[in-house]
């Protein structure tokens, strides 16, 4: 699960437009019909109410698959046990991509962008490594 954890991080590290295009989505500026406060122009992806469905959906199945695979790794003893594993995910997945949507904060705490990738990912490897009972 660690190495999971790592390669989430170096992919926000490599499409840090990604993250940010999450973030927006979260504040609710997606476009059109979608209840945010976005006009056509501010669609981030600039697509279709009927892409933005689809996206979704991919990424609800997507998710879902790697909680189950924490409950999996649950069973086993690889992740503890009395943590929810959609907690367990969404902390893993918001850690990954910790540098990309909290930059200030990150050079604020002395991580600096210079500080490669790699690095990052390994420190988060260790992390969630330390979770393991």
């Amino acid at each position: 699960m660690a190495e999971v954890a790592a390669n989430y991080a170096r992919a926000a590290a490599a499409n840090p437009d990604g993250i940010r295009l999450l973030i927006w989505e979260a504040m609710g500026d997606t476009g059109p019909g979608d209840g945010g406060s976005g006009d056509a122009g501010s669609d981030p992806a600039g697509s279709d109410p009927a892409d933005a469905e689809e996206t979704s959906t991919l990424r609800t199945e997507w998710m879902g698959q790697f909680v189950e695979d924490i409950r999996a790794r649950q069973r086993t003893g690889e992740m503890p046990p009395g943590v929810d594993p959609r907690v367990l995910g969404l902390m893993m997945f918001a850690a990954a991509a910790a540098p990309v949507a909290f930059a200030p904060v990150a050079a604020a705490m002395g991580i600096e962008k210079s500080q490669t990738a790699d690095w990052y990912a390994d420190q988060l490897t260790l992390l969630v490594r330390a979770l393991s009972p």
